[in-house]
């Protein structure tokens, strides 16, 4: 067992583990609440700071993961292991470290897990490996999601972003109390993937988190997504579909939040389904539009940002089920594309740009390719590049490409690595007993290039530089040559990512007045 004291009357009671193949003990501490519980009348409000409790805790298992609908999930080719219970009292996190010395100083990496604000949870994201490996404390952590995380009335009443706000009180959390873990809280790492990705691009460049953190990585999500941030008159205007469909009728915004604080969490879901998202929005407080689009460092943060070769796939798999799309699916999903980043007027106009670029062959596998290819390139890659290319002005920037075709992929070679392939290697699934998706298997040469990742992402949370002894080469970001690490068996350097596609981008946003704050 592993005791750890917060306060004269509070402790917690975690275990001890160990990743394969490496002697280091970790003690892993689980379902450690950060905040006082979000119901009632907390309910779509700021968190409120913990309360510590009185006596020893148990922190040998995962608390419950946020409310949310998780239907989406089973369709989706992983087969993740989806945690059976749920509750609104969920703002936990988790902390594995190689160290219980409060003078041991380590750095720390805290983990924001993905699914598109709607879902998700911290506990299929576990730090044995890195903190064996690479001598880190990995902390990963709850918020709330979908309605109860960033449903907004677009005024002060539901202003919205409380995911965010959860974020950002669990980082406070870890300032206050990560030195009785060993961690130290003036070297600490926000990293997190997709909409995790997007959140910690989010937190970078909003006042209200300056100080919580000291560098950033963001895989596959950045803030320049199109459409994944709102403008407040879009997030009102989402909301108010949304109550009628849970029998509001009210539009006033107090009335609103009465009835949302009153309705139980069982109605919600029940009424509700994966069709109905919510996202950030712009409250001009946690999220500024100025600051989104600008991308612009407040203060001098390095940055890891980068994508996977494969990212589309997924969303293919969602639309229509990873199978060559009839024609009117086929348009709908284009639609859908032009959709999340242009002004309605010019659709039919941006379809043709679609496919003339995208779509030059005749065979099945070129639908089903030039569609993968698109919305990875759309929603992914552009806004990589685009991000590295902002920040790197005012910050050291790092620009990765993970270049592989993983051997446990439901799709077919040519797809690369999907969106979320990238995590089981920054999190060395493969060096200890993970558990969370059954049907994975891994081989030699993908633990080895695990190995490798860590260390890279170890090295940027360490001293901002990803570089050290035993690795190749990975040069700063700078604009004139868009230089890039691929990650691959046998990493190498690379120029101008993508460089055509990237071209065709930048003209059609241009052209037809794309935007990212929808």
């Amino acid at each position: 067992m592993a005791n750890v004291q917060l306060s004269e009357t509070a402790s917690l009671c975690g275990v001890e583990t160990s990743a394969r193949d490496h002697p280091a003990r970790v003690f892993a501490f689980k379902g450690i609440p950060y905040a006082q519980p979000p119901t009632g009348n907390r309910r779509l409000r700021p968190p409120e700071p913990l309360k510590l409790w009185q006596g020893q805790r148990d922190a040998s298992k995962y608390g419950p993961i946020c409310h949310q609908n998780t239907d989406a999930m089973k369709n989706i080719p992983h087969k993740a292991v989806i945690p059976d219970e749920q509750s609104e009292d969920c703002l936990q996190l988790n902390v594995w470290t190689p160290s219980l010395d409060p003078s041991a100083n380590k750095a720390v990496m805290v983990w924001i897990h993905g699914g598109g604000f709607a879902g998700g949870w911290s506990s299929m994201y576990e730090g044995v490996a890195l903190a064996a490996y690479e001598d880190v404390v990995f902390v990963s952590i709850n918020y709330r999601c979908g309605l109860l995380g960033f449903l907004s009335t677009g005024d002060e009443v539901i202003p919205g972003n409380y995911g965010l706000l959860d974020q950002m009180e669990a980082l406070r959390w870890i300032s206050k109390y990560i030195r009785k873990f060993g961690g130290n809280p003036d070297n600490v790492t926000i990293l997190g993937q997709s909409a995790g990705g997007i959140s910690c691009a989010m937190l970078l460049v909003s006042e209200a988190a300056q100080g919580l953190f000291h560098r950033a990585i963001c895989q596959s999500g950045t803030c320049l997504i199109p459409g994944m941030t709102w403008s407040q008159d879009t997030a009102k205007g989402n909301t108010l579909n949304a109550m009628k469909k849970l029998g509001c009728e009210s539009e006033n915004s107090q009335d609103i939040l009465k009835f949302l604080q009153e309705i139980s969490i069982e109605e919600i879901t029940s009424k509700l389904t994966p069709a109905d998202i919510f996202r950030p929005c712009v409250d001009n407080k946690v999220v500024a539009s100025g600051n989104i689009e600008a991308f612009r460092p407040s203060s001098d943060i390095p940055l890891m940002v980068g994508c996977n070769n494969g990212e589309g796939a997924l969303m293919v798999h969602l639309f229509c089920g990873f199978k060559v799309p009839n024609d009117e699916v086929f348009n709908n999903v284009l639609r859908i594309m032009a959709a999340m980043g242009f002004p309605s007027d010019v659709t039919d106009a941006i379809l043709e740009e679609y496919k003339t670029e995208y779509f030059e062959g005749d065979s099945e596998e070129d639908r089903l390719r030039g569609l993968t290819e698109l919305i990875g390139d759309f929603v992914f890659v552009y806004p990589s590049m685009s991000a590295a290319e902002k920040y790197c002005e005012g910050s050291n920037t790092y620009l990765y490409y993970l270049d592989i075709t993983p051997s446990y992929s439901p799709y077919p070679e040519w797809v690369g690595a999907d969106h979320a392939a990238d995590v089981s290697f920054v999190q060395g699934h493969m060096l200890f007993d993970y558990n969370h998706l059954p049907s994975w298997t891994f081989n030699d040469e993908e633990a080895e290039l695990a190995k490798v990742m860590m260390k890279y992402w170890a090295n940027f949370a360490k001293t901002g530089n990803p570089n050290g002894s035993g690795l190749s080469q990975w040069r700063c970001y700078c604009t004139a040559e868009r230089n890039h690490l691929i990650l691959k068996h046998g990493i190498v350097q690379g120029d101008n990512l993508k460089e055509r596609r990237i071209k065709f981008w930048k003209y059609i946003i241009s052209k037809y007045n794309g935007f990212i704050v929808q």
